[in-house]
């Protein structure tokens, strides 16, 4: 059967931001810039839920994966980026270890698929620039800290670990793109508007850290995925013999079968 496979970034809002035009009308986007990478080779579906945490995404993702592998084809790649929530001190927070639990679960889901999956770990947080954020935009003012993510970022590394399953660990990517000390960011002293404007959601910055950090997963784990390395869904316009083009694209489709 010829599939045209898929690469879908779950996650909460900052995987729904993921196509967001930045608001100065420049600067990275994920999910566009992996749908160029990916061109005719995978398509890149984002299943971003904002306020979402993990006892709300293992039920949601149950039935989009069901939607998912129906006829509009296969899932190759899938990455799971959930804690920013779960590590939230409000209504949204999850315990830890229920969290843990929540991703497993996860984990055995899209393995029952024989998804290829990345776990991406929860990143830093601004409490001063959630602070600032929270009244123009109302945001919580005490929705969490970047000692707490980094708990979260642990529990998700080791569930990662117990599956056999990549990790992406952005809280120490966007540590090390700001030359941070950890005890400086353990103890809320460094400015992260940079990477964190209202101090839970991405720039676009943060965005092609979390691309370029992807990117190295997938090279690592996944080199048949790597885009270079897949053929295109259909042929290229001047490789079908223009005097029976049917027979060229269904030829095609027959040798690229799954």
């Amino acid at each position: 059967m010829y599939t045209i496979g898929k690469f879908v970034l779950f996650g909460d809002s900052i995987t729904q931001h993921s196509s967001d035009l930045p608001e100065s009308g420049n600067g990275f986007v994920l999910a566009p810039a992996l749908q160029s990478l990916y061109a005719r080779k995978l398509d890149i579906v984002t299943r971003g839920f904002s306020g979402y945490n993990t006892n709300q995404t293992k039920v949601v993702l149950r039935e989009t994966l069901k939607a998912d592998h129906a006829e509009t084809g296969a899932i190759k790649l899938m990455s799971i980026f959930m804690g920013t929530n779960d590590a939230a001190f409000n209504f949204q927070g999850v315990p830890i270890d229920a969290y843990k639990a929540n991703l497993q679960e996860m984990v055995r889901l899209a393995q029952l698929y024989n998804i290829k999956l990345i776990i991406v770990g929860p990143a830093l947080h601004g409490r001063a620039e959630c602070l600032a954020a929270s009244e123009a935009q109302g945001l919580e003012p005490n929705f969490s800290d970047t000692v707490a993510t980094r708990k979260y970022a642990d529990a998700a590394a080791s569930v990662a670990a117990s599956n056999g399953v990549p990790f992406v660990d952005l809280w120490n990517s966007f540590q090390k793109f700001g030359g941070w000390s950890a005890e400086d960011l353990l103890q809320g002293k460094v400015v992260l508007k940079e990477l964190l404007p209202d101090g839970i959601h991405f720039s676009p910055q943060a965005y092609r850290i979390m691309y370029d950090e992807l990117l190295k997963v997938i090279a690592k784990n996944y080199p048949e995925l790597v885009a270079e390395n897949l053929p295109m869904y259909f042929p290229a316009y001047d490789a079908m013999d223009s005097d029976n083009i049917e027979e060229s694209i269904l030829e095609y489709a027959r040798e690229h079968a799954d």
